[in-house]
């Protein structure tokens, strides 16, 4: 929605980066509104709001589709990491926490954070690649 509100089209160059922006401003609003009311940051069901406000009901053009199918698969990816993987992707990526900051917060080693980075990162390139 927001894209498209922006005055935006999906077949333009740029679409796909900038829906990835959007996708990430969104979820880091949803975090700064879970810290506020202290509930956990973002969980299954905050991937698929995100999801869902990307979704838009108008006729997508086939980069758009294409975008969206990316999305869902990354966020499909995310949400079946482990919960320590997952908060610790989370946390790096859409906090922009340091390792030794999310070590501290999960309370394990930088470099268990590493590992943890690294199996995410694994994880979304190989279903990337698929």
């Amino acid at each position: 929605m927001r894209f498209h509100r922006a005055g935006h089209d999906a077949g333009d160059v740029d679409a796909r980066p900038l829906m990835f922006v959007i996708a990430r401003n969104l979820l880091k609003d949803q975090w700064k509104s879970a810290e506020r009311t202290r509930r956990a940051p973002v969980d299954a069901e905050g991937l698929d709001a995100v999801l869902d406000t990307l979704a838009g009901d108008d006729p997508a053009a086939d980069r758009g589709l294409i975008a969206r199918q990316d999305l869902a698969t990354a966020a499909a990816v995310i949400r079946g990491l482990p919960p320590r993987c997952r908060d610790a992707f989370l946390l790096h990526r859409f906090e922009n926490l340091t390792y030794r900051q999310i070590a501290d917060r999960l309370g394990v080693s930088v470099s268990m954070v590493e590992k943890h980075l690294a199996e995410a990162l694994r994880r979304l390139k190989n279903a990337r690649e698929d």
